[in-house]
């Protein structure tokens, strides 16, 4: 099965961001970076990620990126992850770069963007 464009510009930035947090935090960061939406993105789940023997910490940063289906805003989302690990605060970090870095599709997600950045840095 061939993937479409927009799957294929996801797998791109999730390499991406992996290649970048690896580079600049190590192996553990560079885990959560190509797995920080996987969960959100319904591709697999906490207890996958824990069978496959991922390391606990990596799993752990994964879900505290993971925003779920309850009723929260986004900048309830990003400052949870401000206050969280350090981990998944500087690949929230990259991942926001690279986003902004694609021209987000819809003018708003910049600003949003933007805001984060403040909040997170």
């Amino acid at each position: 099965m061939m993937a479409g464009e927009e799957e294929v510009e996801q797998l791109e930035h999730f390499l991406r961001v992996g290649l970048k947090a690896q580079q600049q935090y190590g192996d553990y960061a560079g885990l959560v970076g190509l797995l920080h939406d996987l969960v959100e993105d319904g591709w697999t789940t906490r207890g996958r990620l824990e069978q496959a023997g991922f390391p606990q910490i990596v799993v752990d940063a994964v879900m505290e990126l993971t925003r779920t289906d309850e009723p929260e805003t986004y900048v309830r989302y990003i400052e949870n992850i401000a206050s969280g690990s350090l981990l998944a605060r500087n690949v929230k970090i990259i991942d926001i770069y690279d986003n902004l870095s694609r021209k987000p599709k819809h003018p708003e997600h910049e600003a949003r963007y933007r805001a984060a950045l403040e909040v997170l840095l």
